[in-house]
């Protein structure tokens, strides 16, 4: 067994970890949208959770197998795992950078700032939700890495349970209601910022990718 692929886990979860962990706690001064309230936001947010949750297991998972049987040839390092790697860390620096960019304006929550001012700088010049983007790269990047051929889960479970039906829960639990959340943070948006939102999705076409989301 690889000890890269033991590396590899750590890497992977400590950027989730850090990719889906609040920077800082809610201000006081900010205001909850009611859409904060709607059982979708809040099925967001406890999947966040959820899916740090569920990226320390694997983790423990890995680890436990290698100290188990470091010589076992069933689990090791591939280029999918170490590119799941490489897209966890990606993601979650270009999340920090939003982190950074936006500063106490950055919650979880769906909310407006009694101080608030349309953030258009830094990452914002080239899509309109680069956090979310950066939390793409950072989740399925992770998920490369635990659910690819060659690591402990696939190993144990094999690769219909191991890897086909985790990928597939994966997405459709993900990407429709992440999808949702933009929908209501961009209309929560237009009715703060009114004309300035408007202007500046005129410029800033793309929600998630440049040219092509």
């Amino acid at each position: 067994m690889s000890l890269a692929r033991v590396l590899l886990s750590v890497v992977a979860t400590l950027a989730s970890h850090r990719s889906h962990t609040a920077p800082h706690p809610r201000p006081p001064d900010t205001k909850v949208a009611p859409a904060a309230s709607t059982f979708s936001e809040i099925y967001f947010l406890r999947l966040l959770s959820v899916i740090k949750n569920l990226t320390y297991i694997a983790c423990v998972v890995e680890i436990v197998a290698f100290i188990l049987n470091p010589q076992r040839d069933d689990v090791y390092a591939t280029w999918l795992s170490g590119m799941g790697a490489l897209l966890s860390v990606s993601g979650t620096l270009l999340r920090l950078w939003c982190f950074r960019v936006l500063g106490q304006r950055f919650t979880f929550q769906l909310a407006t700032h009694d101080s608030n001012r349309l953030v258009t700088s830094g990452p914002y010049t080239f899509c309109r939700h680069p956090s979310y983007l950066g939390g793409i790269l950072c989740f399925y990047g992770t998920c490369l890495v635990f659910l690819s051929p060659g690591s402990a889960i696939m190993a144990r479970l094999g690769l219909v349970l191991g890897v086909v039906w985790p990928w597939a829960v994966c997405i459709l639990a993900f990407l429709p209601p992440l999808w949702a959340r933009i929908g209501k943070e961009e209309a929560m948006l237009g009715q703060e910022f009114k004309e300035e939102w408007t202007a500046y999705c005129r410029v800033v076409r793309a929600r998630l990718v440049p040219g092509i989301l």
